[in-house]
């Protein structure tokens, strides 16, 4: 603490220029005389406390800054970790089994994309394991009548009344039953390829590939109806040669057999036409044709149906084509799958970015 003069007032100076006590004396020159130099003295003081001021405001500011950019860093960061913990969330409950839940997508942003992209995925996953279970449902309502027709010959066969040559008729019945199986066991695998694993492409010529179905159907090969220069496409050998196969059982066993296999093609697709012989199809069944194990009205027999042309469709959509049935003007109905020459790469094939 220390004393100061100035305009000939007496002043008690406190730490930092702070007065405390302020007096005006009897005889103002001899207190300047007393105090020389007290106006520097207080002139400093003040410098002194409002440099002090000033530095404790700019500390307080940069308190304040870095306090709002705290917040402001934990604020940003909560957002994108709260959309992250729920799409975590409903990736475990998906673990779980639990295919109906939905991540939230609602911002324009990365995570968005993300949740979006990820809730496609579980719409794609939910509807593959629906058909999945009802298709398992159906093969195993389907499978019953031949197994139980060929326990039922077996048990007549046993039987040591009856003929050779009922037995003989016995044995050739049950084999009939057991290649009705394992053609729907062909089929059923076919539908598992589409399902897990990768499409084995390659280039097929494709007349070469009806020559080939009519062939292997019986059938006579001058029932092809080709457009000149129709080409090669990309395919797989084996799914293509089915699709094909179920075409023109379809048209033998419902529509009086097959009129005409038609190729035609462009620069892009490729399609194949079978044309039947029979009285075509009801308008309303022309797309629940393409459900598995569906039984038109005309169908007899007890011989299942199969997957048929549910799995011609599948196998055109697992190509990025697709498949149409319609009726003709002059009588029967003509079924047709169209496929592309060349074949994007598929989801599951597609490798990581950077990979």
């Amino acid at each position: 603490m220390s004393v100061a003069a100035t305009g000939g007032m007496l002043a008690l100076l406190a730490h930092r220029g702070l007065v405390v006590f302020r007096a005006a004396p009897a005889n103002p020159s001899a207190a300047s005389a007393l105090t020389p130099g007290l106006d520097a003295c207080i002139g400093g003081a003040d410098v002194g406390f409002w440099g002090a001021l000033g530095r404790s405001w700019g500390l307080l500011l940069l308190v304040l800054v870095v306090g709002a950019l705290w917040w402001f860093s934990g604020h940003v960061a909560r957002r994108i970790a709260r959309p992250l913990r729920d799409l975590t969330g409903v990736a475990e409950c998906m673990g779980r089994g639990q295919f109906s839940l939905r991540a939230h997508a609602g911002a324009a942003d990365e995570v968005g994309v993300l949740a979006h992209a990820f809730n496609e995925l579980a719409t794609r996953i939910e509807r593959q394991m629906s058909d999945q279970r009802a298709l398992l449902a159906a093969v195993s309502h389907e499978l019953r009548t031949p197994l139980g027709h060929l326990r039922l010959l077996l048990e007549f066969a046993r039987e040591e009344a009856i003929s050779d040559a009922r037995r003989r008729e016995i044995f050739d019945e049950a084999e009939r039953e057991v290649v009705e199986i394992d053609a729907l066991v062909g089929e059923l695998l076919a539908s598992s390829k589409l399902d897990f694993t990768e499409i084995a492409t390659a280039s097929l010529d494709a007349c070469e590939v009806a020559r080939a179905a009519l062939s292997r159907a019986g059938l006579s090969r001058d029932l092809l109806a080709a457009a000149p220069d129709v080409g090669a496409f990309e395919g797989d050998a084996t799914l293509v040669a089915r699709a094909l196969a179920n075409l023109i059982a379809n048209a033998t066993r419902h529509g009086g057999g097959v009129d005409r296999l038609c190729v035609t093609g462009d620069d892009e697709r490729v399609t194949f036409v079978v044309d039947d012989r029979g009285h075509g199809i009801d308008p309303a069944d022309l797309e629940r044709v393409f459900e598995p194990f569906y039984r038109r009205p005309d169908h007899s027999g007890d011989a299942s149906p199969g997957l048929g042309l549910s799995l011609v469709r599948r196998i055109a959509e697992a190509h990025g084509g697709f498949a149409e049935a319609s009726n003709r003007a002059e009588g029967g109905a003509r079924v047709s799958i169209t496929l592309p020459r060349r074949m994007a790469v598929p989801v599951l094939a597609r490798e990581p970015d950077g990979v």
